[in-house]
């Protein structure tokens, strides 16, 4: 079974994002499975999570300025 990839882009970034995996920003992809036991879901998800031109996430992960 094929799962999709589901993107995380930057708002408002300088430069137009591509939805892939080859995107120019050099994405990183996580693998997430989700579960949840008892009632309901067992699932998987792809994220394609997308770097901003301006760096705005070294900021958001390492308080650089």
């Amino acid at each position: 079974m094929h799962i999709p990839d589901t993107h995380v882009v930057p708002i408002n970034d300088m430069k137009e994002h591509v939805d892939s995996r080859d995107c120019w920003c050099n994405p990183r992809v996580k693998y997430e499975d989700i579960t949840k036991y008892g009632d309901v879901y067992k699932s998987s998800a792809v994220i394609v999570i997308h770097n901003s031109m301006d760096g705005r996430e070294l900021i958001e992960l390492h308080g650089i300025n």
